[in-house]
């Protein structure tokens, strides 16, 4: 099963649903998916083809979300990494995955691309010129469980990036999993503050709260006093951290509104 096939499900049950909320806008569930298969046919038009590796270099942002979940609907891989990666690190990672297509900021590219060194056959191109040419399809392309749909580096010694490779059933299963022990229900808003190209991240907070048709508040904020700005803006129910941060949140959450609750919160 395609991972995707349950976001194109909450987007046909409950369109007008609110999927993704940030400081710039909104996005209701079927809005949401009209943007991941606008991704998805860029991919195509790109001659981008199942099982073609894309890596995306981007913060937590729509865009993320949309390139992110555009692949996977296409039975793409998707291998997102950090954004404050530089070009010779991500050099790296492209030169183990041989992706496809490359995928970040104009503003990454102008700072990082000197030191970029592709494989023969992969093409960069800034989000802000990722456009499709032709009318995004509805349909999700049919994989196994048992097919790859992320690859996720991280160094574990010897100074060289590995890649973990994720299915689409490793997805649902630690979606479902996450989404079922924090007790996510389809009211909740979720900040991610966390970079969602982590494993954590995008199981545990991204797919978890959409598994359950929730709100996901990405954020690319990190210290304790905007974080808390962010919880009050966006009336957030929940927040995935790791435990030294936690701490430092969790002691000024008693300067939130009375009226706004306590948000919960989901340690590593």
């Amino acid at each position: 099963m395609n991972f995707t096939q349950l976001i194109r499900g909450f987007a046909r049950r409950f369109p007008h649903r609110e999927a993704v909320a940030t400081d710039n806008r909104s996005e209701s569930f079927s809005e949401f998916w009209r943007h991941i298969a606008a991704a998805g046919q860029f991919y195509l038009d790109s001659g981008v083809n199942p099982g073609d590796r894309v890596i995306l270099i981007l913060p937590n942002s729509h865009e993320f979300l949309h390139y992110h979940f555009g692949a996977l609907k296409n039975g793409i891989v998707s291998v997102p990494v950090r954004y404050d990666y530089t070009g010779w690190e991500v050099r790296r990672m492209a030169l183990n995955c041989e992706p496809r297509l490359v995928i970040s900021t104009s503003e990454w590219l102008q700072k990082n691309q000197p030191q970029l060194t592709l494989p023969a056959g992969t093409a960069l191109i800034s989000v802000e010129e990722a456009t499709n040419r032709s009318q995004p399809r509805d349909e999700v392309t049919p994989v196994r469980s048992s097919a790859i749909a992320s690859i996720h580096y991280s160094y574990f010694g010897g100074g060289h990036p590995k890649g973990a490779m994720l299915t689409h059933g490793n997805h649902i299963y630690a979606a479902t999993g996450y989404a079922r022990h924090q007790g996510f229900r389809p009211t909740d808003r979720i900040l991610v503050m966390l970079p969602m190209c982590h494993v954590y991240a995008l199981s545990g907070c991204v797919n978890a709260g959409l598994v359950r048709g929730g709100t996901l508040v990405p954020t690319t904020h990190f210290m304790p006093g905007s974080l808390l700005k962010d919880v009050e803006r966006h009336r957030v129910h929940a927040f995935g951290t790791v435990e030294r941060d936690q701490r430092d949140i969790v002691a000024r959450l008693g300067d939130l509104d009375e009226g706004h609750g306590t948000p919960g919160s989901a340690d590593e």
